[in-house]
């Protein structure tokens, strides 16, 4: 079997031409442009996408020379992920590699279920908790968490704000912590800590599991 990778450009031009010389085209691509929180206090600094801060650890890894003002580093810092898949699964084991202080991880929906439940007949895809090695490393994990806010000191952020949620089924019958709808929760974050995520309070990590 052999693969050639084609540029997009090259692709429109001889489009005909490869599918006359190969069984299969494979069309593959990233979503590497983010989609943002547009709440108050997304301006303050320490407030990164993953995209942003991935690809410079990973460029130091191959050697490459990245200034000390332009990289991201979560050494001795309280870290938050807003959100999940592999991207916060990545993150986290970069957070850890790196030295953060303890990692929290939010996600908007309910805990899922740890097997396929009669919502989830086969083929269809399983919406099951799933858990990363990096998650095994360590992290504090939450779900129903919707942030409201970041709060700051002198342009930094400090503090991030959220509540829990209760979701309801159409059926009337609620997921996650029902009793807790409302629930604010605050975060405080050491100087230049949120990429991709949110936690309740940062306490020292403790082993979790993670969904996608």
């Amino acid at each position: 079997m052999e693969f050639r990778d084609e540029l997009p450009r090259r692709f429109r031009h001889h489009g005909e031409e490869m599918r006359a010389k190969y069984d299969a085209i494979a069309l593959t691509m990233g979503a590497t442009k983010p989609r943002d929180l547009p709440i108050p206090g997304r301006e303050l600094r320490g407030i990164h996408f993953a995209m942003d801060f991935l690809p410079l650890q990973n460029k130091r890894n191959q050697g490459d020379h990245i200034p000390d003002d332009v990289f991201i580093s979560a050494k001795g810092k309280r870290v938050v992920i807003l959100g999940g898949g592999d991207t916060g699964s990545d993150c986290l084991g970069t957070f850890d590699r790196q030295g953060a202080l303890s990692v929290h991880q939010y996600e908007l929906l309910p805990m899922p279920p740890e097997s396929r439940t009669m919502d989830m007949p086969w083929p269809d895809w399983p919406m099951i908790l799933r858990t990363s090695t990096s998650h095994e490393e360590g992290v504090n994990r939450d779900w129903s968490i919707n942030t409201k806010k970041f709060s700051g000191h002198n342009g930094q952020v400090t503090k991030l704000h959220g509540i829990r949620l209760n979701w309801q089924r159409a059926s009337g019958r609620s997921d996650g912590d029902g009793g807790n709808s409302g629930q604010r929760l605050r975060t405080r974050l050491r100087p230049s800590c949120c990429w991709r995520s949110d936690s309740s309070d940062p306490s020292p990590r403790e082993s979790s599991r993670s969904s996608d």
